[in-house]
């Protein structure tokens, strides 16, 4: 859901969050969504908002000096994209606390790349014989991150998805229904002759036993709240702004009912009446409502309260 907030993606994850919250009326509810999940992160991930100077370090530890191999290399992080590629990790690190990075080296143009890797895509595996269900990055034996699915072309169902297993000793492309089935090895498995793990996490904190930080759930979920207030100050508007019809009459109505200037409403006591009910309007109180719990959430955050603001030119 993380991922569809960030994203815009929100209309079919707000759909359901109706149906959670008013499973009888969610039809009637005019859907209105705001993304204030993007905003929030954009602005949290500004640690790249000034750009990068790096420096290079020796086999030996000691910092590289040579003007033209310090040329060389700083042309090479830019073929690499490595700054563009370090603002996106910066910005998912925002949004989930923990994503990993996987350097690949791309034989075409012969460059290093560095991709971004979603925790919902990646599934570590541990050395369980050295600790008790260990699950920090100390026991870490490899990784496997999902490439891409596609149906199968003979039986079209179930879709096939293909992963990559990489580890300090091996590493190997398959498919299977699973991370932890495969049917087929595409490439591999073959010797890793780095013997390191070509594989590195991020956290947005230090880590202290788990590999994968919790947190990170509060902008979408409060995305998803404020989602839901402006939903019902939509749907209470449209109520005001065109009624309920109702009739009081003791007779024996049909089940559906046409009403309109040339379809007058049988009235056949003087006891019997026609109006129209609207609700009390309360956009205001809505409005101010999620304004203040997004400036909760915004402070958790690190954001100064007079920085988030409604209003044109301020943070969401």
């Amino acid at each position: 859901k993380a991922t569809d907030y960030y994203e815009g993606d929100q209309e079919n994850v707000l759909q359901q969050a109706l149906r959670r919250h008013f499973p009888r009326t969610w039809r009637f509810k005019v859907p209105v969504w705001a993304s204030l999940t993007q905003q929030f992160v954009d602005q949290y991930a500004n640690v790249y908002s000034e750009g990068a100077q790096r420096g290079y370090r020796r086999v030996d530890g000691t910092l590289e000096t040579d003007a033209s191999l310090l040329r060389e290399l700083s042309d090479e992080d830019e073929r690499a994209e490595l700054t563009p590629t370090f603002e996106e990790a910066d910005r998912r690190l925002a949004l989930y606390f923990t994503v990993g990075l996987w350097p690949q080296w791309d034989p075409v143009d012969e460059r290093l790349l560095l991709e971004v890797v979603q925790p919902q895509y990646l599934w570590p595996v541990f050395r369980e014989e050295e600790a008790y269900n260990p699950t920090s990055e100390r026991y870490l034996d490899g990784v496997i991150v999902q490439l891409s699915s596609f149906p199968d072309d003979e039986a079209r169902q179930p879709r096939e998805q293909r992963f990559a297993w990489l580890s300090r000793f091996e590493q190997a492309v398959f498919t299977g229904d699973s991370a932890f089935t495969p049917a087929t090895f595409v490439r591999g498995p073959e010797p890793n002759p780095y013997e390191v793990l070509p594989f590195v996490f991020a956290h947005e904190r230090q880590p202290s036993n788990e590999l994968f930080l919790p947190g990170g759930d509060d902008l979408w979920q409060a995305n998803e709240k404020v989602n839901l207030l402006l939903t019902s100050a939509f749907t209470n508007a449209f109520t005001q702004g065109f009624g309920v019809p109702w009739i009081r009459t003791a007779h024996e109505l049909p089940a559906e009912l046409t009403y309109g200037p040339e379809f007058p409403i049988p009235l056949r006591d003087p006891g019997d009446a026609f109006g129209f009910a609207a609700p009390p309007f309360a956009a205001d109180r809505i409005l101010d409502m999620a304004a203040k719990f997004m400036r909760m959430v915004g402070v958790s955050r690190g954001f100064s309260p007079s920085d988030i603001s409604v209003e044109a030119g301020g943070t969401p």
